[in-house]
């Protein structure tokens, strides 16, 4: 490993592998924890928004790992250049995207239906450029070690936020939103507080929960 190109291939092959078992974990647990439907909506949101991405980021990593090395001075400049136009990008065809949810995708349309899930799907595609524009300049510069720290960061994070998130969603959308629990587009299932309420004698987090 004392090429350079061999070491960033080795750490960038690390990273992918890393990225594999954490993935599976992900979606293993997200499966005990969720029911099939639930998944799948899952599934097809994150689809739908790493093909935006795609869109959005414009052939913009492919010119970073090919020009970066002989930019100089420049580096800096080509890359913001990059994030700022893979940022906009991002937020066109995402928000594109969420105007006709009803007539391309009706199916996800209840799951994207109010300004906070929008805002979280707008944020999902628009960090999934930056980091895969990051990405991309970092191995042309030779540093593609900072992509296995920061991919090894955040697949763990990923993981260990699974549960939490389940639980704060599910409860934030039960009480403060109000949403009925048939028509509810996100359920946690076991991890349902509402659930939990009901096993807990009706508290949840030392004040009154279920309705």
């Amino acid at each position: 490993l004392r090429s350079p190109l061999m070491r960033n291939a080795a750490y960038l092959t690390i990273n992918e592998g890393i990225g594999a078992v954490f993935g599976l974990a992900f979606w293993i647990l997200a499966a005990r924890l969720l029911v099939a439907t639930e998944v799948g909506i899952g599934t097809a949101i994150i689809g739908i928004g790493v093909l935006l991405s795609a869109v959005a980021q414009f052939g913009f990593p492919t010119a970073l790992i090919r020009y970066v090395p002989q930019a100089g001075p420049r580096t800096a400049a080509f890359v913001d250049t990059a994030l700022l136009l893979g940022l906009g990008l991002s937020l066109v065809v995402s928000g594109v995207f969420l105007a006709g949810t009803g007539l391309w995708s009706p199916g996800l349309a209840p799951s994207l239906a109010t300004p906070v899930q929008g805002l979280v799907f707008l944020v999902f595609v628009t960090g999934w450029t930056v980091f895969v524009i990051l990405d991309a300049a970092l191995i042309g510069i030779g540093a593609a070690g900072r992509v296995l720290q920061r991919g090894a960061v955040t697949n763990v994070l990923k993981l260990g936020l699974l549960v939490p998130f389940l639980l704060v969603a599910g409860c934030w959308q039960s009480h403060v939103l109000e949403v009925p629990r048939d028509a509810a587009p996100f359920d946690a299932g076991p991890l349902d507080p509402r659930t939990l309420c009901m096993r807990t004698g009706g508290t949840w987090l030392e004040g009154p929960c279920c309705p």
